[in-house]
């Protein structure tokens, strides 16, 4: 008789043989299922004993090892504790000897595990590996120096020594000082700030130098834009305050009495010595000078040297012009056409401009008398005109300004004794003229006519 196979595995379930299952057996059959199914669990259980007893795997649950473990730890620190899970242990390390002495380092030497295995105590930037910054004993920058805050740099003299410190610039191989800005002095004591150029800018060289003296510059000074202002000169020292001084060559007194040098100056002595040889006493041929005449000098006439002002010379003449008069000359003034006709003065004379106002003549057949207006503008006109036998307009040779007066006509026809002239009507620059035959007919005749008329 054969056994059933079996399975190492947890079955779900047990199958429960059903009471319409047939009974068949074998390896397969549904009668030995449920037994097929037992013997897979308890395969699978003795499986999970054996390992446990085994060690394959940790046991759920213990309070205690059968033997007793040890822990042990090696290498940087020891130390051993024993162990059976029955309570808690505690394992004191003890930490193996790094071989640096006990003590304070700034620099240490630590290993990959973080450990301390060396330690110095460096003195200087390069111990510390530092080499890119400046030492106490001095050194090259290649950057800027910022003194943020509004922070200094303070220069600390040496005590019973001369010294200078502060910026120079220097050739390339610093061998040469060109210049700089700076402090100098004796131990303790400041005696000069200076800013300036050469070997020993603190000492000589172009530049300004301060001192408890006051202010050195040395070298020429020059100023631009609007130049050095406000510069008290007079206070200046070892400064030439003379143009002699400045290099500046007054005129010398033929230049000076000549006149054509541009390039120097004069002073006081070489001007009065120009002036006195040009400016000589005037006189009718030569250009000089003159004194003012007196009052005294204008009246008597006899001074030929002085010139006469204005106000002497109206004085003289208030003496010596007076207003003409019937009896006495003097000075008159002209009256004016307005004067002639409105005024009665008789302290002004007549132009022959202002006599003849208004007066005018034409001297002609046809022609005319005008008087001036002084005389009341009157006006006589005398011509001839021939006309035809009709009323015409005949013009007067001068349109009257005002008015016609009169205007009176005779015939000279053949026929004169027997033709008259009607002057029909008249304006101030025309009258108009009929020549009317008087044989009986009363009939208007062409003919020729003088007339003469009166107006102003």
């Amino acid at each position: 008789m054969a056994d059933l196979p079996e399975r190492e595995e947890w079955t779900p379930g047990i199958y429960q043989i059903e009471t319409s299952d047939p009974v068949l057996g074998g390896p397969d059959g549904v009668d030995n299922r449920p037994a097929k199914d037992l013997a897979n669990r308890t395969r699978w259980l003795k499986g999970q004993f054996e390992k446990l007893i085994n060690g394959v795997v940790a046991a759920g649950k213990a309070t205690q090892l059968a033997t007793a473990r040890a822990f042990k730890v090696t290498g940087a620190a020891s130390g051993s504790v024993a162990f059976d899970g029955s309570a808690d242990v505690a394992l004191n390390l003890t930490l193996s000897d790094s071989g640096v002495a006990p003590g304070y380092y700034t620099l240490l030497g630590v290993n990959r595990q973080g450990l301390v295995i060396d330690g110095k105590r460096p003195t200087s930037l390069v111990d510390l590996g530092i080499n890119d910054a400046l030492l106490l004993t001095g050194g090259t920058m290649h950057g800027p120096v910022i003194m943020s805050g509004a922070n200094s740099i303070y220069v600390q003299p040496r005590v019973g020594e001369s010294w200078a410190g502060g910026f120079l610039t220097a050739s390339a191989d610093l061998a040469r000082i060109q210049g700089g800005i700076g402090f100098s002095g004796q131990g303790e004591t400041l005696q000069n700030i200076y800013l300036g150029l050469g070997a020993s800018p603190w000492n000589a060289g172009p530049g300004i130098r301060i001192t408890s003296a006051g202010v050195v510059v040395e070298g020429p000074i020059n100023g631009v834009g609007s130049g050095l202002t406000g510069v008290p000169w007079t206070s200046l020292i070892n400064v030439p305050k003379t143009l002699p001084g400045l290099g500046v060559l007054f005129a010398t007194q033929p230049e000076a009495e000549i006149g054509v040098e541009s390039s120097k100056p004069m002073s006081a002595l070489r001007v009065s010595q120009a002036i006195a040889a040009k400016v000589v006493q005037a006189t009718e041929s030569a250009l000089g000078i003159a004194a003012v005449a007196s009052q005294t000098d204008l009246n008597a006439g006899t001074n030929d040297s002085r010139f006469v002002t204005a106000k002497k010379l109206t004085a003289w003449l208030s003496t010596k012009l007076i207003q003409a008069s019937y009896t006495a000359a003097g000075i008159v003034s002209f009256a004016n056409a307005d004067e002639l006709i409105n005024s009665n003065l008789e302290t002004k004379v007549l132009s022959p401009a202002v006599v003849k106002y208004g007066f005018a003549m034409l001297n002609a057949r046809n022609g005319y008398i005008a008087f001036p207006s002084w005389l009341g503008g009157f006006i006589i006109q005398w011509g001839s005109a021939t006309i035809p036998a009709t009323t015409t307009d005949v013009a007067y040779p001068l349109t009257y300004p005002n008015a016609e007066f009169v205007t009176l006509a005779n015939a000279s026809n053949a026929t004169v004794g027997l033709d008259g002239v009607e002057i029909n009507y008249a304006e101030t620059g025309f009258f108009r003229a009929t020549i009317v035959s008087a044989n009986g007919a009363a009939n208007q005749v062409p003919g020729t006519f003088k007339f003469v008329s009166f107006g102003r």
